[in-house]
């Protein structure tokens, strides 16, 4: 446990909602951020969400009960927050209609760059449907055990492995047929 963690779980326990927010930000901002641009694929409305996780979690910090660890019930939360960015999303392209995400073509032979490779597979990971990136999206960029996923997501360890297993071959085929390799 990080010293932030420690430090949210003791003021939680004290009643300190602010020194508990702030010690949340610190030890998990970056983990709900990535949670989120994994499943939203835009860095603008991912940190808009990320800010209205931390917000609510504030919020909802007196009521907080202890039955989850604070990483999940935070991950909980954004996962709740990135559903409404989405259906908020999907209202807006009803009205203005978007083609699918560009993926760049790159020659095989060509040596792809570090950034390049995270951009193909972000843009591939956005193609996945949101049942398939999610569990991707916890466990490869939250690094959540897959005990974990299923008390955020509610659904059963043995049917998020199958959707990992079956969405890393589906990015994998993704990035070759786009030039890049895993």
């Amino acid at each position: 446990m990080s010293e932030h963690e420690r430090l949210a779980v003791l003021a939680v326990d004290r009643g300190d909602f602010r020194a508990t927010l702030k010690a949340l930000m610190l030890a998990y901002g970056p983990l709900v951020y990535r949670y989120c641009l994994g499943q939203l694929s835009d860095a603008d409305v991912a940190e808009d969400v990320r800010q209205t996780v931390f917000v609510q979690a504030y919020r909802d910090l007196p009521a907080y009960d202890g039955r989850a660890n604070l990483r999940s019930w935070l991950l909980a939360i954004a996962r709740h927050r990135c559903l409404d960015a989405q259906r908020g999303a999907q209202r807006r392209n009803v009205r203005e209609p978007k083609g699918p995400v560009p993926v760049p073509v790159m020659e095989p032979d060509t040596v792809v760059e570090r950034s390049q490779i995270a951009e193909l597979v972000r843009r591939c990971l956005a193609e996945l449907p949101s049942p398939s990136r999610e569990p991707v999206v916890l466990r490869f960029v939250s690094e959540l055990p897959y005990p974990e996923i299923a008390s955020i997501t509610g659904i059963k360890v043995s049917t998020l492995q199958m959707r990992v297993s079956r969405a890393m071959l589906v990015l994998k085929t993704c990035v070759e047929r786009h030039g890049g390799s895993l």
